[in-house]
């Protein structure tokens, strides 16, 4: 797994993905971003200073980043760049990273609404993470300016608090229904 430049600022992304499927279905963790396709990617980009995530939906550039799945023969014409979206979405609402945790009504099937929602894991604290948690935003920003479709289904108080808007009660109740 490795980086190359083409052109600019597009860097090549390279993903075993199956090593990424079966550790993923082994329900094992990829803490420090070493076989995942968000790890992966996080550790390239970051070690670029995440740069070229700036695209654009005006067809100039639609891709922040140029994909190779490892013993698999395909072409990145940005169909690729879409499906790493895709395995980085599966992989942020599994075990296999660390960032984000089951809210409470998802872990104990309660309430009526929230229960698959996703929340920021406060053990998710350490260096290494905070530069994973940079990507992570990396992405959403990409996703928002761009159009470019990254599935994250965060709690409704998380996008609250990016957007400065007040909480109330109903917040509460949405990712854990017991405490209100």
């Amino acid at each position: 797994m490795g980086v190359s430049n083409l052109g600019s600022d597009m860097k090549t992304v390279r993903i075993n993905r199956a090593l990424a499927t079966a550790n993923k279905e082994k329900e094992m963790c990829d803490d420090e971003s070493k076989w995942s396709s968000f790890g992966v990617a996080c550790k390239i980009l970051a070690s670029h200073n995440f740069s070229g995530m700036n695209i654009n939906d005006n067809g100039q550039k639609s891709k922040a980043w140029h994909v190779v799945y490892i013993g698999e023969s395909a072409m990145d014409d940005g169909g690729l760049f879409s499906e790493s979206l895709t395995d980085m979405s599966s992989e942020l609402h599994s075990d296999a990273l660390p960032l984000l945790i089951k809210c409470a009504n998802q872990q104990n099937n309660v309430g009526d609404v929230g229960r698959d929602k996703w929340l920021l894991n406060p053990a998710a604290n350490k260096p290494h993470h905070a530069e994973q948690f940079k990507f992570l935003g990396a992405i959403m920003g990409m996703s928002i300016r761009s159009g470019v479709l990254f599935q994250i289904n965060i709690a409704p108080y998380l996008w609250k608090l990016l957007t400065s808007e007040q909480l109330d009660i109903k917040d509460l109740e949405f990712f854990d229904h017991s405490a209100v």
